[in-house]
């Protein structure tokens, strides 16, 4: 059975193969320092994500982005007013 995951190291976007699934989890083969193992890994994290289709994962990444862009303009915009206020500090 296949998957996407995102928050790869080289990919945005990778199909996997996976074991099993369940509601909440996948299970993949990776290789370990022991041998070749099946793993769980949670299907939503902080980091990876896995996805039924490609267009799911790119969807994900493309609201993920945007929310990130948003978050760094007001960041930004808060930035450029402390720095006008610290202009007003005559030390």
């Amino acid at each position: 059975m296949k998957k996407y995951k995102t928050g790869g190291y080289t990919e945005l976007i990778k199909e996997v193969e996976i074991i099993r699934e369940t509601e909440k989890s996948v299970f993949i083969k990776r290789e370990t320092w022991k041998g070749i193992k099946n793993v769980r890994e949670a299907k939503r994290g902080n980091y990876l994500n896995y996805f039924d289709t490609a267009k799911e994962a790119k969807e994900f990444l493309k609201g993920k982005y945007e929310s990130n862009i948003q978050r760094y303009k007001l960041k930004i915009k808060f930035i450029n007013k402390s720095l006008a206020k610290l202009k007003d500090y005559n030390i």
